[in-house]
């Protein structure tokens, strides 16, 4: 049971801190639209990109084993019902891959709710009617922040696949 709260608090942990990231991005994305103090907005950028790289290697080992773990409890315990006939323990059986499949999921759900509001941070700088300004310096801050924000901020496993709804599918 211990290892139930262990898991639980992890991982609102992290949908938590994902959450506030990916509402970090959107909010300095207006900022953008309202082109206020363009070094200041950068700055912050890059501070949120960081910020989501320390995220990705404090998590990434556990959600690497997690995914992994999970993957081998679930087609053991799918093989569990096929070869099984009895029905003693199939409601347990069944519930526990649909707990753990839903588990998976909702990390897919946050990892990619803060990958897609730092990718769409590119068409807030690029709308923000950067074809106006006169100043060259600040025209030169837009163009570098634009691409910069082409490279959206992701979480991975352990750097060999990135975490979303079409890994979970898959």
């Amino acid at each position: 049971s211990l290892t139930c709260v262990i898991a639980i608090c992890s991982d609102s942990f992290f949908c938590s801190v994902s959450t506030f990231l990916a509402l970090k991005f959107t909010i300095l994305g207006e900022e953008f639209q309202q082109r206020k103090d363009l070094k200041v907005l950068i700055h912050r950028h890059n501070e949120l990109f960081r910020f989501t790289e320390k995220l990705e290697n404090i998590f990434a080992p556990s959600f690497f084993c997690d995914f992994i773990l999970s993957s081998l409890v679930i087609c053991f315990n799918l093989f569990q019902l096929m070869t099984r006939p009895e029905a003693s323990n199939l409601m347990f059986d069944v519930m526990f891959c649909i707990v753990s499949m839903t588990r998976i999921g909702i990390l897919c759900f946050f990892a990619e709710m803060l990958r897609d509001s730092s990718r769409n941070i590119a068409d807030e700088i690029y709308n923000c009617g950067w074809e106006n300004v006169r100043d060259l310096s600040e025209q030169k801050m837009i163009m570098f922040a634009m691409m910069r924000s082409q490279k959206s901020a992701k979480l991975t496993f352990m750097k060999f696949s990135e975490i979303n709804i079409e890994q979970y599918g898959s």
